[in-house]
């Protein structure tokens, strides 16, 4: 709730709205962490303050994977029932202290944000993020250490809640293209770098658009936004 709190200062401090709260809509109950709402975009934004353990850093291919299960794969199924329930349905209820805000879809489009308190390195790169998910679409997890069944039971179920998003997104669909493309995986400093001279909400999205549609191949967020502001810098004006 702090490192929720943190964001949420920082993105009002600079002019940037924030939405947020319990809902129930069609008899499913959720809670979105952070709600930004942009003139053609609503950005969920779930928030994990898991991080990258020794043993993940020092090469376990496990507790990798555990690790981000439980940042990553956990928030963008929170999300991406947000998304589900919103498009759905069209608004959601939104109830945070007492008060009822009503979000609304407004035929805008949807990004889900899964974001860390720190960084997670290259697999922060959006397409490793992508290619990572595309590949838990069809797959079952199987731990060779038994004792670690019960959390690859868990994670096998999160990748089943992302499979059904995919498939309540995308109705009667049998090829889906790129089903993960308005996803993302960010951590706290990686906002807060991009809400440098942003002043709205619409100066966020623009922020977060210039990373978009961008990769230098250096599966470094910080390298390949860098990149993105030299080009603009150097960009010739229209006369």
């Amino acid at each position: 709730l702090a490192v929720e709190r943190f964001i949420e200062w920082e993105f009002t401090s600079h002019g940037v709205h924030i939405l947020g709260g319990d809902y129930d809509a069609g008899g499913n109950h959720g809670e979105c962490d952070l709600v930004i709402e942009a003139l053609e975009t609503v950005i969920f934004m779930e928030v994990k303050k898991k991080t990258l353990t020794r043993r993940a850093k020092a090469g376990s291919d496990v507790h990798l994977l555990l690790d981000l299960a439980n940042s990553l794969l956990v928030a963008q199924a929170q999300a991406g029932w947000h998304e589900v329930r919103l498009r759905h349905h069209g608004y959601l209820d939104l109830e945070r202290d007492g008060i009822v805000t009503r979000l609304e879809l407004k035929g805008r489009e949807v990004e889900r944000v899964a974001a860390s308190l720190f960084d997670f390195g290259s697999f922060q790169d959006r397409i490793l993020l992508k290619q990572f998910l595309e590949a838990t679409m069809n797959a079952t997890l199987t731990p060779t250490d038994s004792k670690l069944g019960k959390k690859f039971t868990e994670i096998n179920a999160t990748l089943v809640e992302i499979r059904d998003q995919v498939a309540a997104l995308n109705p009667g669909q049998e090829k889906i293209n790129q089903p993960f493309f308005n996803c993302w995986f960010l951590s706290v400093p990686q906002l807060l770098i991009l809400l440098d001279g942003v002043t709205d909400a619409a100066g966020f999205k623009s922020a977060l658009w210039s990373c978009r549609h961008l990769v230098t191949g250096s599966s470094d967020f910080y390298f390949d936004l860098a990149f993105s502001k030299r080009l603009r810098k150097h960009q010739p004006t229209s006369p």
